[in-house]
């Protein structure tokens, strides 16, 4: 696992957290995990609740924000930046995105040397 200096913008806010990056989030669509207190502090209205079933029969609910945030990801000069889907986790401490929003970022991970990078 690997985190990165990610920014979050919602309706005209904008906050800067860490993002931890792992390959384990599988989703069709770029979705973004956000722990309640961060969701608060973007003004994220919640619009439903899903429950999911994980590996291992982890049970468990996230919230459906009702609009998309923009992720940022700078490195050096460069940035980019996607729209995603948010849930949000009770009980989860960690900003996570999906494999599909990592993708859709062009970020390349290499969890051996703990380093990434924008794919060309």
């Amino acid at each position: 696992m690997l985190r990165i200096p990610i920014e979050l913008r919602y309706r005209g806010k904008v906050i800067q957290v860490l993002a931890l990056l792992h390959t384990g989030f599988e989703t069709d669509v770029p979705v973004i995990a956000l722990p309640p207190h961060v969701a608060r502090e973007l003004g994220i209205e919640v619009s439903g609740v899903r429950e999911y079933v994980a590996v291992g029969r982890l049970y468990g609910v996230v919230l459906v924000g009702n609009d998309l945030v923009t992720v940022v990801v700078k490195k050096g000069s460069e940035v980019r930046s996607y729209d995603a889907y948010v849930v949000v986790v009770p009980g989860e401490e960690d900003v996570i995105p999906s494999y599909e929003l990592i993708r859709r970022l062009g970020l390349v991970v290499d969890f051996l040397h703990e380093d990434w990078w924008f794919a060309t």
